[in-house]
């Protein structure tokens, strides 16, 4: 492991855990001065999902393949394997838990037709 992310890691545990700074110094092997330094920056940083950039036929693709009820086991193994599709895993899973919690859009106007 890097120590960006184990510094990132044990910021978190500050923020989020309530550990005690020392400890977490401890458990993390840096110095105190380190952690208050990271924890005084204006935005804590955090590990972030990196959304694949596709086209707009593959999302809609794989949109369709999550609606019908594959899982995203099933929805990679027939990407590469029907569609000869150069996709991670982790990318697929990443866009797919971002669809799932994004709201449904209605290709359709609230409101109907009047």
């Amino acid at each position: 492991m890097t120590r960006g992310v184990d510094l990132l890691f044990a910021t978190t545990d500050l923020y989020n855990r309530g550990i005690p700074l020392r400890l977490a110094a401890q458990r993390y092997k840096f110095r105190r001065r380190d952690l208050r330094r990271n924890l005084q920056q204006e935005k804590p940083r955090r590990l972030s999902r990196n959304i694949p950039r596709w086209d707009t036929t593959r999302r809609e693709l794989i949109r369709a393949m999550a609606a019908s009820g594959h899982t995203t086991t099933e929805i990679w193994a027939l990407m590469m394997d029907e569609h000869d599709a150069p996709l991670t895993y982790s990318g697929l899973n990443a866009f797919l838990a971002q669809e799932r919690s994004s709201p449904p859009t209605s290709p359709h106007p609230a409101g109907g037709d009047e």
